[in-house]
């Protein structure tokens, strides 16, 4: 009973941390995009 408790709590951590990633990609694409338009903007 611990054991698969504690296997579960891993596991939703494993997959809280892929979705921040996923979101922090998100971001930092929008970010490098949103920076290169700028640029493209001014020349």
């Amino acid at each position: 009973m611990y054991k698969d408790f504690h296997y579960n709590i891993i596991t939703q951590t494993c997959s809280l941390i892929k979705i921040k990633i996923k979101l922090i990609k998100h971001l930092e694409l929008k970010a490098i995009l949103s920076f290169v338009i700028s640029i493209l903007d001014q020349v």
